[in-house]
């Protein structure tokens, strides 16, 4: 953009308004694609970000999952050997 004296013809003006107007539909283009570029980087790390909390969630999830069933298991095994050893007091009661 350039600026122009009072007397200037039609054409001359005609011309720089023109000229100007192109500087600013391709500087507007630019701005319009740079615009839709970072919306697409901000969709996909909002994405990203939500895929890896429902990874953490699954994650908790099976931890949690996994200490129970080592707590039932762990808890059965106790009831099998204090029947064991009541069985074998039993046992040993009934011999002598």
């Amino acid at each position: 953009m350039s600026i122009s004296a009072g007397n200037v013809g039609v054409n001359e003006l005609m011309a720089s308004v023109t000229e100007t107007v192109d500087v600013f539909l391709s500087q507007q283009k630019v701005e319009i694609r740079e615009e839709e570029e970072r919306t697409a980087r901000e969709t996909i790390k909002m994405q990203q970000d939500v895929a890896f909390r429902e990874s953490l969630e699954m994650d908790r999830a099976k931890d949690e999952a996994r200490k129970y069933q080592e707590q039932v298991d762990n808890q059965e095994k106790q009831r099998e050997e204090q029947q064991r050893l009541e069985e074998a007091a039993v046992k040993e009661v009934g011999y002598d």
